[in-house]
């Protein structure tokens, strides 16, 4: 097994980290008006470098890039604290679109792949906790028309989106297919409220009262709609995985060089050994989350829809979501009384990934995933 990656992927990984190391600036993350105008100023510039498309298929203008461009750019984000809606426009909703023919959608998809149109992709329902079936956004029949009455909640980047890629029931009846629809976000009848959430992100309550969209805008139906929702959670699961590795190592590092220059009672922290036992404990964490997602990364490139692919991505959510946090804690904790304020930053690890994992599955939730995948053992 190689964890190697393609000189592509290095130049894609090098490109993104000159970038962002330029231009992203955490302290500005604090206010939700600047954060916008860098969050747009760098979403600019990576679609005019191509690297928005690294995850779009070519129909889309991308290159059909797969989970390592996926680990590269997500890994990147998490060790600079990058919050981008990469995520929420390129994988979430993107990535329920992929099997759309593309002449089909209503824009133009090399727009998303140029940074020039944005998607946000609306599964969770108010009481659902992470079910993305039985849904109750209800789609019903008008003529040629489609009704939409029902809410989503927690749609990320919903509120900046141009078009919103909404799940909802197709009639009221017991077990109802689900259906995918885009959904201009200016669409009569639809109510978008932002919201912020911890480290910054931000959220949308989606409302349709009654919404009338055409026929067209029903993109897939039944056992296709489901898949493509289930491929979009999929993707977005491993970006979070990757980027919870790439924060856990940029906090854990940030630390180490904290400890070898801070003194108490005349010796540097790094040479008092329990200190270093916790250090020695995290780094292990570390160690065998990296090979879990680098491990997840191989078994989805060989087959995404396979058993090994769904196991070994199972596994690495649920580590994820509890090494994440653990790190993130021991960072803030080593760093003392100020690892706790806000000019330091630490703690913005801690906050984004548990933002990730509460979006996306808790680490309760990841670890149930993990045991309705795993082999029964055979009684002795």
């Amino acid at each position: 097994m190689s964890f190697d990656i393609t000189q592509e992927q290095q130049m894609i990984e090098e490109t993104l980290e000159r970038l962002l190391a330029d231009h992203w600036d955490r302290q500005k993350s604090h206010d939700a008006q600047a954060l916008g105008a860098m969050r747009d100023a760098i979403w600019a510039q990576l679609g005019e470098l191509g690297l928005l498309g690294a995850l779009l298929p070519e129909s889309w203008g991308g290159i059909g890039g797969g989970p390592g461009e996926s680990l590269v750019m997500a890994r990147v984000c998490g060790r600079l604290g990058a919050d981008l809606p990469l995520l929420s426009s390129i994988v979430l909703a993107g990535g329920a679109l992929l099997d759309i023919e593309a002449a089909t959608l209503p824009f133009d998809p090399e727009q998303v792949a140029s940074g020039r149109l944005r998607l946000a992709l609306g599964v969770l329902e108010p009481g659902r906790r992470y079910a993305s079936d039985g849904l109750t956004l209800q789609a019903d029949a008008d003529g040629d028309r489609w009704l939409l009455r029902g809410v989503k909640q927690h749609v990320l980047d919903g509120a900046s989106a141009d078009w919103l890629v909404l799940a909802a029931a197709l009639g009221d009846a017991p077990h109802a297919p689900t259906g995918l629809f885009l959904v201009a976000r200016d669409h009569p009848g639809l109510r978008c409220t932002e919201y912020p959430a911890v480290g910054g992100a931000r959220l949308a309550h989606v409302a349709c009262d009654r919404v009338s969209l055409p026929a067209d805008a029903l993109v897939a139906r039944g056992a296709a709609a489901s898949a493509a929702i289930e491929r979009a959670l999929q993707r977005a699961r491993f970006w979070a995985a990757a980027e919870t590795l790439g924060a856990c190592e940029a906090a854990l590092n940030q630390t180490i060089d904290y400890l070898r220059i801070r003194e108490q009672f005349g010796r540097r922290l790094a040479s008092f050994q329990a200190l270093q036992h916790r250090l020695a404990d995290a780094y292990s964490e570390l160690e065998l989350l990296r090979s879990q997602v680098l491990g997840a990364r191989i078994a989805l490139d060989e087959d995404p829809d396979g058993e090994r692919a769904r196991r070994d991505l199972a596994a690495a959510c649920a580590m994820s979501a509890e090494v994440g946090d653990l790190i993130g804690r021991e960072a803030i904790q080593l760093h003392g009384a100020i690892g706790m304020t806000q000019e330091l930053g630490i703690g913005r690890y801690l906050m984004r990934v548990d933002f990730l994992w509460r979006l996306l599955g808790d680490a309760r939730y990841q670890r149930e995933r993990l045991l309705q995948v795993l082999p029964e053992l055979e009684s002795l």
